[in-house]
C-alpha cells in the first residue's frame, strides 16, 4: 500500500537516503559481526550430539602452581575401564608433521589421540570410515589417519571414494581412513590429522608422563560434581603406590562448551556492549537528520493534511520510509558483517570455535530484529511528532514560526 509512495520519496532525496543507510549500516554490521563471533563461542550449542555431555578433565596442583596439568597414558586408559560416572574418557595432543605426497612438502598439524576417542563425540563422517580395532589400540603402529574437511576438499577436490588415497607423513604412506564432517574442529580448527598413538612400553606405563589433555562424555545420570569425586578418588588408588608423586593434585571438570573461553569472555562482552552503543549512537545522528529532512517536507506533509490525510495515515507513511531505510541497512551491514566475521577468522586463530564464526541464519534474524529496533528509536517519535503537527498547524502560520517550533523540537 506504501510501497510506491515510499519509493518516490526516497528518489527524491537520495542524499538523505544514502546517508541514513550507510550510518545505519556501519552500526548493524558491527553488532552483527560481534553478535556472529559471541554466538559461535558462547551462545550455539557445540555441533556434537548430546554437547551437553561433554567435559574437559584436567589435574589441579595449587603447590605447584598447575591448574590444567594432563594425564597419562596408563591413567586414561585405568579411568576408562574402571569409572562409572562417564560413558568414555580419552585423550589427545598435537604436534606437527611433514607431509610430502605432494610436489612441494608441506607442515600439517596433527593431533594423537588415545582409543574410542571418536566415540565421544559421535560424529558423522563426510567420506571414509573410523578407525578399526587394530588401528584404534595403543602401542600400535600408524597405518591410518584421519583429515580434516579443509584438507579433504584442498587436496581430494571433496572426492568421496577415500578407501586408496595416502598421504605421505615422515617418509612412510599412511592410508587415509576417513574425513571429519567441516564442524568437526576438536582440540582446534588447525588440526589438519587426526591418528592413533604409538609409545613404548615404559612411557605408556609411566604415571608421570602427563602429556595428554583429556576430553569424556558424562553419563545422562552423572553430575559434574560426581565425576569430580570419583575421578579424584579413582587417581588417589592409582597413585597410592607411587611414592615420587607430588602431594596436591585434584581433578576438575569443565563444560567443553565453555572450556577455554573464560579469558575472552569479559573482552567479548564489553565489545559487544561498545558496538551496541556505537549503534544507539548512531540511531542518536540518523534521528537528528531525520527531523531535519522531516522538517524540509513540512509545506508538503501540511498540504496533504488539508487535502484530507489522517494523523495514522501520515505516521504509517513515514514510519514505513523509517523501515524501507533501515531494512536497506540492515541489508548492507550484512556485507559489512561478511566482511568483518572474515577478517575475525584470520586474526584471532587461537579463539575457540573461530572457524564455527559465520553470517548463519541466527545473524540475519539479529541482525533485521535490530532494524526493527533502530526504526524504533530512530523513526518512531518524529514520524509522530511530524504528523500531529502538520495536522495542528495550518496552512495560515507563517514560515517563521512553523520553523521555530520545529527547531526545539
Amino acid at each position: 500500500m506504501f510501497i510506491g509512495p515510499v519509493i518516490r520519496s526516497l528518489r527524491s532525496r537520495p542524499g538523505y537516503a544514502f546517508a541514513v543507510v550507510a550510518t545505519l549500516a556501519l552500526g548493524m554490521g558491527a553488532n552483527s559481526a560481534i553478535f556472529s563471533l559471541l554466538d559461535a563461542v558462547f551462545l550455539r550449542p557445540l555441533p556434537y550430539p548430546q554437547s551437553g555431555q561433554l567435559v574437559a578433565v584436567y589435574q589441579r596442583n595449587p603447590r605447584l602452581h598447575i591448574e590444567q596439568g594432563g594425564f597419562s597414558p596408563i591413567r586414561i586408559q585405568q579411568i576408562r575401564e574402571q569409572a562409572k560416572t562417564v560413558d568414555g574418557f580419552a585423550g589427545h595432543y598435537t604436534d606437527t608433521v611433514s607431509e610430502t605426497s605432494a610436489a612441494l612438502p608441506e607442515r600439517l598439524t596433527v593431533a594423537y589421540v588415545t582409543p574410542h576417542f571418536f566415540d565421544l563425540f559421535r560424529v558423522k563422517l563426510a567420506a571414509g570410515r573410523f578407525f578399526n580395532a587394530e588401528e584404534n589400540r595403543d602401542l600400535h603402529p600408524q597405518e591410518a589417519v584421519m583429515i580434516s574437511h579443509r584438507l579433504w576438499v584442498q587436496r581430494f577436490a571433496r572426492n568421496p571414494v577415500m578407501t586408496d588415497k595416502k598421504l605421505r607423513l615422515a617418509g612412510s604412506e599412511i592410508l587415509i581412513a576417513g574425513v571429519l564432517p567441516a564442524s568437526f574442529s576438536y582440540p582446534n580448527s588447525g588440526v589438519d590429522l587426526w591418528s592413533t598413538t604409538n609409545f613404548p612400553d615404559k612411557t605408556f606405563a609411566n604415571p608421570i608422563m602427563t602429556f595428554f589433555d583429556v576430553v569424556a562424555r558424562l553419563k545422562p545420570a552423572s553430575t559434574l560434581e560426581q565425576s569430580r569425586a570419583e575421578l579424584s578418588t579413582l587417581l588417589d588408588r592409582f597413585d597410592k603406590d607411587y611414592t615420587t608423586k607430588q602431594p596436591g593434585w585434584t581433578v576438575d571438570l569443565t563444560r567443553l562448551q565453555t572450556f577455554g573461553t573464560a579469558k575472552y569472555s569479559q573482552t567479548l562482552w564489553l565489545l559487544f556492549a561498545a558496538v551496541g552503543l556505537l549503534l544507539l549512537l548512531a540511531c542518536a545522528n540518523v534521528a537528528a537528520l531525520n527531523l531535519a529532512h522531516l522538517e524540509s517536507r513540512s509545506r508538503e506533509l501540511m498540504v496533504r493534511t488539508a487535502l484530507g490525510a489522517t494523523l495514522t495515515r501520515l505516521t504509517r507513511e513515514l514510519l514505513a520510509e523509517a523501515l524501507a531505510l533501515s531494512l536497506a541497512g540492515a541489508v548492507f551491514g550484512l556485507i559489512l558483517a561478511q566482511w568483518l566475521v572474515s577478517l575475525f577468522r584470520s586474526i584471532i586463530k587461537d579463539l575457540p570455535r573461530v572457524a564455527q564464526i559465520e553470517v548463519d541464519t541466527r545473524v540475519v534474524v539479529f541482525t533485521f530484529c535490530t532494524a526493527l529496533a533502530a526504526t524504533i528509536l530512530f523513526a518512531l517519535l518524529p514520524s509522530w511528532w511530524a504528523a500531529r503537527h502538520s495536522l495542528t498547524a495550518g496552512l495560515h502560520q507563517t514560515s517563521r514560526s512553523h520553523t521555530s517550533s520545529r527547531s526545539r523540537m
